[in-house]
């Protein structure tokens, strides 16, 4: 989830490569620039959670927050279509 959200833009920037032992990433928050991780990213569910004010958004709000959809129903359908197999809804 990290490298696809990533893969977004510049919005999630991790300061590590590896996850603390609850799975969450440190990092910068989206929306503001400053010199100490300000933000987590939760490798389990895709949460992103801003340490300044704790306000937290899911991971299909990310890719709009990111600007890459205008929806998260827009983002769900997207990530759907990527990576679930076709042939398994059709069972």
């Amino acid at each position: 989830m990290r490298a696809l959200a990533q893969s977004w833009g510049r919005g999630l920037r991790p300061v590590r490569s590896s996850p603390d032992l609850n799975r969450w990433v440190s990092g910068h928050a989206r929306d503001r620039e400053v010199r100490e991780p300000s933000a987590s990213f939760h490798l389990a569910d895709g949460v992103d959670q801003d340490r300044k004010d704790g306000r937290t958004i899911r991971f299909f709000e990310v890719g709009v927050g990111l600007g890459m959809f205008d929806s998260w129903q827009q983002c769900l359908k997207w990530c759907g279509d990527r990576f679930m197999p076709r042939h398994a809804s059709q069972k």
